[in-house]
């Protein structure tokens, strides 16, 4: 088994599109529930719906956001660590896109389609994908 040099590993193309648009995604909504959380609940159709406000817990999870940016911008920096950024980014978009899905499968009120499909389900799906390449990248690196 032979390991490329981490400085020689680079992203195919579709991944660093991913990352840059996640990355772009997840800092601007994380800034806007960090900074002016009463905005982003007014602000994002649907969510309003979801119960009264509460600016600890939107910015408690703003904080996240802002957390799977910077994953997202190392994974874009250093390559060689995509695979595990993105599966962490993979794991909390996912669970989200999935509460979503349950939520609305079981009656509860949702956002408009697209938030719905642009807002949660597109990131969640863009995360998984590149993981699942990069740890496809990663395998046949090592073999």
């Amino acid at each position: 088994m032979t390991l490329q040099e981490p400085h020689s590993i680079r992203h195919p193309t579709g991944v660093r599109i991913s990352l840059g648009l996640l990355a772009v995604y997840l800092a601007a909504n994380g800034t806007w529930m960090l900074w002016a959380p009463t905005s982003w609940y007014a602000g994002v159709p649907g969510v309003a719906d979801t119960g009264p406000m509460n600016s600890h817990v939107i910015r408690d999870i703003g904080i996240t956001y802002l957390a799977l940016a910077v994953a997202c911008v190392l994974a874009l920096r250093r390559p060689w660590a995509t695979a595990t950024a993105a599966t962490i980014a993979t794991f909390w978009l996912a669970g989200h896109a999935c509460l979503h899905l349950v939520e609305a499968l079981l009656g509860h009120s949702a956002g408009p389609w697209y938030t719905e499909v642009f807002g949660i389900y597109v990131p969640a799906a863009l995360a998984a994908w590149v993981a699942w390449r990069s740890w496809q990248q990663e395998r046949s690196m090592s073999s």
